[in-house]
């Protein structure tokens, strides 16, 4: 009795799921650059040929409707490709020729960010940090005559020290209450003398 019940409680060999690799965004948007070459090209071409170094979501779909509306195009579905998707789903795009970086929102609380090489269509995924990088090379978005950076590099404030010693609200009910738990730790202007103000170096 005890050895046919031990004999069922041994596991039995099952087939596993085969495991399948998820295709990234970069991965879809590369597979409609070849499937949908010109008319992307024309697309990104007239992304540049505005001139502006800043496109919004309509200013992007409304490009993307006017392309898929030619008649020397008719009969192609680039809308409802996955670049036409990935356009639908970005929030900003800063055009840098020969570079678009796009900031796409795919769903809520997901940022992902692409840049595509007009000229050579190729596609390379960022990093939050490369992509602010790249926006940030915009010196004056309104001034054409010198609207990006030609020698940058990024400035950074690291923050962290001054943040040590101030207390963190995390609970719901600290809501509302942050000036009275934080005056305790901000001096005011009248109360620091100008000893606290100066240091001795002699």
């Amino acid at each position: 009795m005890a050895g046919s019940l031990a004999a069922d409680l041994v596991p039995r060999p099952e087939k596993l799921p085969e495991v399948t690799r998820m295709h990234s965004m970069t991965d879809r948007v590369k597979g409609s650059l070849s499937e949908y070459r010109n008319q992307i090209i024309l697309l990104l071409s007239r992304y540049v040929a505005n001139g502006k170094h800043m496109l919004q979501p309509h200013e992007l779909k409304n490009e993307l409707e006017r392309v898929a509306e030619l008649e020397c195009f008719a009969g192609t579905k680039i809308k409802e490709s996955a670049f036409g998707n990935l356009l639908r789903a970005t929030q900003e795009a800063v055009v840098i020729p020969p570079y678009i970086a796009l900031a796409v929102r795919p769903r809520v609380a997901e940022w992902q960010y692409i840049r595509v090489n007009v000229f050579e269509l190729t596609v390379e995924q960022l990093s939050p940090s490369e992509y602010l990088e790249f926006k940030e090379r915009l010196k004056a978005a309104d001034d054409a005559a010198a609207p990006v950076c030609s020698d940058f590099a990024t400035l950074e404030i690291d923050m962290e020290p001054f943040n040590a010693n101030f207390p963190r609200l995390t609970r719901p009910s600290s809501i509302g209450e942050g000036r009275p738990r934080t005056r305790p730790h901000v001096r005011p202007p009248s109360e620091i003398r100008p000893a606290d103000a100066s240091t001795d170096v002699s």
